[in-house]
């Protein structure tokens, strides 16, 4: 119990400097969130309770309680220390995970090059990329996610193994009991990347499943799921929970369909192959989101490939 308090109380830290970080701060809180899941756990609830209009009224309401001579200023987390019994009881209404009484939907939807940080009712949370649409449905028997277009990263709280959250994705499912993944449904494929802990992939057009762990990723193409691939260590998911900021696309062994997916959702025009074929070919690199027309023609450049640009089409086809 000591142990949870203590990463609690760390976590809090950060999330009271999350809208203030230094970039070696950034690294530091990268560095510890990156020790175990239960770090991350506990700085997206604290996130979410310091955002929460529940702790500032209870603030307020206490302070009114002190003495003159001890009203001096404090910041959120201080004042939730000196009157923690009230503290702790927010706390466990807030972050404790009940099913609610009726089932409760959210549906989410972003535009070209946005991207939305949802909190979900059973303590989950999910970073939506750009140009996509999901629809989530939270019951006391389970929790689903329907990815019709685009991409999202998950953070998953485990409940019980009895209540999985599933994502999915037209042919492709996607199960899970609690950890961080994400799952990118386009024209070009399905793919779906581990961040932290593990998933269950299944192929429901030829029966086919394949266990994913941190640090892995798989595409189904035309209806095949390919090889497991082992992403490097210095990987970073450009959907990071704890950004704002767009992030430069790590792509290793990544398809070339799942690449210019992503680039497609950051512009007005849409991506399209010349030659179907393509879309399998293996791209390794680090791809600069912000500039996507820009580092079409680089992509494109190395890969000995040929873009046309039209005024609402870019065509990749071979030299």
């Amino acid at each position: 119990m000591t142990d949870k308090i203590a990463i609690f109380e760390q976590a809090a830290n950060w999330a009271e400097l999350s809208s203030s970080l230094s970039d070696e701060q950034q690294q530091q809180l990268k560095a510890w969130l990156d020790e175990a899941p239960e770090h991350r756990d506990a700085y997206q609830k604290c996130l979410k309770m310091w955002r929460s209009d529940e702790l500032e009224n209870m603030l307020e309401e206490q302070a009114e309680q002190l003495p003159v001579s001890s009203k001096k200023p404090m910041t959120k987390w201080l004042w939730a220390s000196a009157f923690c019994s009230v503290f702790l009881l927010i706390a466990v209404n807030f972050l404790a995970i009940q099913s609610p009484a009726k089932p409760e939907s959210i549906i989410a939807k972003t535009n070209t090059s946005q991207s939305r940080y949802v909190d979900l009712p059973d303590g989950s949370a999910m970073k939506v990329g750009p140009q996509s649409t999901l629809s989530y449905l939270f019951t006391k028997q389970s929790r689903k996610v329907e990815l019709s277009q685009g991409e999202s990263l998950f953070s998953v709280q485990h409940l019980s193994d009895n209540q999985p959250f599933i994502v999915d994705a037209g042919d492709t499912q996607v199960t899970v009991t609690g950890t961080e993944f994400s799952v990118d449904k386009s024209d070009f494929g399905t793919q779906v990347i581990v961040v932290h802990g593990s998933v269950h992939v299944a192929n429901q057009l030829d029966n086919t499943s394949v266990e994913l762990t941190a640090g892995q990723s798989v595409e189904i193409i035309d209806g095949k799921m390919g090889e497991v691939k082992h992403l490097p260590k210095s990987y970073n998911h450009y959907l990071d929970l704890d950004s704002t900021q767009p992030q430069w696309l790590d792509a290793y062994q990544m398809s070339l369909g799942s690449v210019l997916a992503k680039l497609d959702r950051q512009m007005s025009e849409q991506i399209s192959l010349e030659d179907n074929a393509l879309k399998s070919m293996l791209v390794t690199g680090r791809f600069d989101l912000n500039t996507p027309k820009q580092t079409l023609q680089m992509l494109a450049l190395a890969n000995k490939l040929r873009v046309s640009q039209y005024s609402e089409q870019i065509i990749i086809r071979n030299n």
